[in-house]
């Protein structure tokens, strides 16, 4: 890992002899915008427990935050708060923790066949005693629970508006109002409407038709709701089986039509408290925004986004909303999105000015321009990202290889690699994350080599930086007179039969087995090369899947087209010289960016079943060059690696001569270094400051942004860049070892 250390350091600011939360309304930015973010600030430990209320600020998630001295009164009055607070918080804490109990001893009771009855047990007894234990604790330090300490008091916490930005915002903004007679009254209101565009998984999927095993579900929710998790626990076949897209069709398979949930609810939370709108949607409420001038555009994040035209409409639907949203508040349309969401963004700017006679929305050149004030991507993976190579080739990534650790044989027999690969390779969205730039920008190496080194494989002398080394030594068990994928064979009696596809076979040939064999054999695998042979591999159905012929993969198209219009690298920005991009995101996260891998048991494939012919060698840990159960890590945000998410932001997209941004839009970036502070009124979110892929959603400082981009208050300390990361070196890096994004000439 280059630069700075991965690690999560936080101011500390003291204040009459205690600590002050770290959710102060000064918690997004300082007066110098690389102070929050100083890689040198102490550091908080993880077991540090916020109890106590936030101090009052001047400023709101802004560069410019001053903090005031509270009086006597005011004082005694949070002091007697806080002890409110924390008995309530931890009531809160223990509530949530026995729902967790709750749903594990349930989840247990519904899989009798083959959950162990002494497991249940045990289950039970733990979840008795976190309760009395807990309230035991609290009684003994906090007095008897009773009174006003109730779980609805508790809850409150979530919601209370003092504690968020956005109604502090309007704070300061009528308190800088009324103490300035020359200046104007400027109070924070609602100026531009608001598009949400959700990212890959965090939006509800409803059935609409199903087979017989889920025709129970009709109209319920199968993804997103602890229904959907009941639903994949009673039958995982049914389940699996209504969540696959036809691989050829890359639409619903016969008999099943599953459609994207509406509205804020479809992408506000994704299960129980965890929240992904949320925060944003009730910090706009704060300044007065509504459904009247703010909505969110679910859509089905399995599909192509092509396919998401062509059967849902998409993006007409799209466009006619952001026109009408024109035409009834006069202004022009903020889009935010998170994660996919930007690559959904971008072929939508590139559709909706293309004509119709090529695919597109014929809303002409300057559509853009006329109809978005501003676009907001947070987290927004331009680059693609690594993970979706792997999902597509062997059914992993580091959620599967490192975090399941002793579960992870568990996982193999309820979702075996095989299953997975076959269900993720027939969601087109995988397709269209894969890793975008090529060698010229993943091959250099510039975010994981501060030198080339002969110790280091990814880090070569000569040559470009694999995508994936080859660790020979964990083919174990592999016998190379198995590896070949069995073909269908008809004798001469008419029986269907069964034997390996061999060149010199006579009856029976596959065609894949040259290149699986050549993949398996080689040493290292550059990106170009792991993307090829996905295209022509096709998650074992060939290159006539729906989502290999969709997409252009490995080949950069000379002209783009609807199978290149999610690639910035290839499709440029709009004609918009009024637009302002926004690219705001989190770091500090060891992120997975390259892989070991090994040759896979093959035998036993089929011409329908087929074994990944290379799978992840987690036998592979190398703490000295940032690799763990065969996954290197680069900095990111534990989804998206920050090469993926900042370059283009601050680097192709501000040159001329990358032939990107030939009409001058503005791109800001906005970057948070993730600050990990546990918070018992949101225990499972890394807290006001975190980094984190889907807590940047809920991080101060960038719905410090956001509400200022959206209604034009203070906007002018957004508009500046605020680095923390590495992000320049490594461009600055690229370009020095012959990468990076240039025009064609």
């Amino acid at each position: 890992m280059t630069g700075k250390k991965l690690e999560q350091n936080l101011s500390k600011k003291e204040e009459g002899g205690k600590s002050s939360s770290s959710s102060s309304a000064a918690a997004a930015a300082d007066k110098n915008d690389d102070d929050d973010n100083d890689p040198k600030a102490s550091k908080k430990t993880r077991d540090s427990v916020v109890l106590e209320k936030q101090d009052d600020t001047n400023s709101v998630g802004s560069d410019n935050s001053n903090s005031n001295s509270n009086s006597n009164s005011n004082n005694n009055k949070e002091t007697e708060e806080t002890n409110d607070y924390k008995k309530s918080s931890l009531l809160l804490l223990v509530f949530m923790y026995g729902t967790i109990c709750t749903a594990i001893v349930y989840l247990a009771n519904m899989g009798v066949d083959t959950y162990k009855p002494e497991i249940k047990e045990t289950l039970n007894e733990a979840m008795s005693g976190l309760y009395n234990d807990s309230y035991r604790y609290l009684e003994e330090n906090y007095g008897a629970v009773g009174g006003s300490v109730t779980v609805d008091n508790a809850l409150k916490y979530f919601t209370e508006e003092e504690g968020r930005i956005g109604h502090q915002l309007v704070q300061q903004s009528s308190q800088q109002s009324s103490s300035s007679d020359s200046a104007p009254h400027t109070t924070v209101k609602p100026k531009y409407p608001i598009v949400f565009i959700p990212g890959f998984v965090t939006s509800g999927l409803v059935i609409w038709g199903g087979k017989p095993c889920a025709r129970k579900h009709f109209r319920k929710r199968i993804w997103t709701t602890a229904g959907s998790v009941q639903a994949f626990m009673n039958s995982p076949k049914c389940w699996l089986e209504h969540m696959a897209l036809d691989p050829f069709t890359g639409l619903d398979p016969d008999g099943i039509r599953l459609r994207a949930a509406e509205g804020m609810e479809a992408a506000d939370y994704f299960f129980g408290p965890f929240w992904v709108f949320g925060k944003i949607i009730e910090n706009l409420a704060d300044i007065g925004y509504d459904t009247s001038n703010m909505s969110m555009q679910p859509y089905d994040w399995r599909l192509s986004f092509p396919l998401m035209e062509q059967r849902d409409g998409y993006f007409t639907k799209l466009k006619r909303h952001i026109e009408a949203f024109h035409e009834t508040t006069g202004e022009k349309v903020i889009l935010t999105s998170h994660s996919m969401g930007a690559v959904v963004v971008h072929f939508f700017m590139a559709w909706v000015t293309h004509g119709k006679e090529q695919g597109g929305g014929g809303g002409g050149e300057m559509w853009v321009d006329e109809h978005i004030h501003a676009y907001v991507n947070i987290a927004g993976p331009h680059l693609g990202l690594s993970k979706a190579a792997t999902a597509l080739l062997s059914g992993e990534m580091s959620d599967t290889a490192i975090f399941l650790g002793r579960f992870a044989d568990m996982l193999e027999n309820l979702l075996a690699r095989r299953v997975r690969k076959d269900l993720w390779t027939t969601w087109g969205s995988l397709w269209a994350m894969l890793p975008r730039g090529g060698d010229q920008v993943w091959g250099t190496g510039a975010d994981i080599c501060d030198k080339r080194s002969t110790n280091d494989p990814f880090c070569p002398e000569e040559g470009n930086t694999p995508f994936i080394v080859m660790n020979h030594t964990g083919d174990d068990d592999v016998q190379e007179e198995n590896d070949k994928i069995e073909c269908k064979v008809v004798s001469v009696d008419g029986q269907v039969e069964r034997t390996p596809c061999e060149e010199d076979s006579a009856t029976a040939t596959n065609p894949m087995n040259d290149f699986i064999q050549e993949i398996r054999s080689r040493e290292t695998l550059s990106t170009y090369e792991v993307l090829s042979f996905l295209q022509k591999w096709g998650g074992g159905q060939g290159p006539d899947t729906a989502h290999a012929r969709l997409h252009a993969v490995a080949d950069r198209e000379e002209t783009p087209s609807y199978r290149s219009w999610h690639d910035p690298t290839v499709t440029p920005l709009p004609h918009a010289p009024n637009l302002r991009i926004y690219c705001v995101y989190g770091h500090g996260i060891p992120t997975e960016r390259s892989y070991y891998y090994r040759r896979g048991k093959m035998s036993g494939s089929s011409d329908t079943e087929v074994e990944p012919p290379i799978v992840m060698a987690n036998q592979v840990d190398m703490e000295d060059i940032n690799t763990t159960r065969g996954v290197r890590y680069s900095d990111g945000d534990g989804s998206i690696p920050l090469l993926s998410m900042g370059y283009l932001c601050a680097d192709a997209w501000q040159r001329e001569d990358s032939g990107l941004n030939s009409h001058g839009v503005k791109v800001t970036t906005r970057e948070y270094l993730n600050q990990y502070e546990f918070q018992v009124n949101d225990p499972m979110r890394s807290g006001p400051k975190g980094g984190e892929h889907c807590d940047i959603l809920g991080n101060d400082g960038m719905l410090g942004d956001l509400l200022r981009v959206a209604t034009d208050f203070d906007v002018e300390s957004v508009n500046r860049n605020k680095f923390s990361s590495d992000i320049l070196e490594i461009s600055k890096r690229m370009k020095e070892w012959g990468g990076g994004i240039y025009a064609r000439k």
